[in-house]
């Protein structure tokens, strides 16, 4: 089902979370056609919490970049074929 979203999608995992792993969250984030993986350093499982500002800072760089730029630069960077 992930390889069929067609969305700009930001994933932000945490380098500490033992739960769902940087590596887990990686092969998830390859599945997205366009996406972008973002790890945050010394952070757990609940980064929006431990680290809010740190999270925030990259949601809102993503979200303006696709205010101003819709995916094409995203796409660029990170360009998989449909599945």
């Amino acid at each position: 089902k992930l390889a069929e979203l067609k969305a700009p999608t930001l994933s932000v995992t945490a380098s500490e979370d033992f739960l769902i792993t940087a590596t887990k969250s990686g092969e998830m984030n390859a599945l997205l056609r366009g996406s972008r993986l973002e790890i945050l350093s010394d952070v757990g499982h609940m980064t929006p919490l431990e680290a809010p500002k740190a999270f925030a800072r990259k949601l809102t760089a993503f979200l303006e970049e696709i205010k101003s730029d819709g995916m094409n630069s995203i796409r660029s960077e990170n360009e998989r074929p449909a599945k």
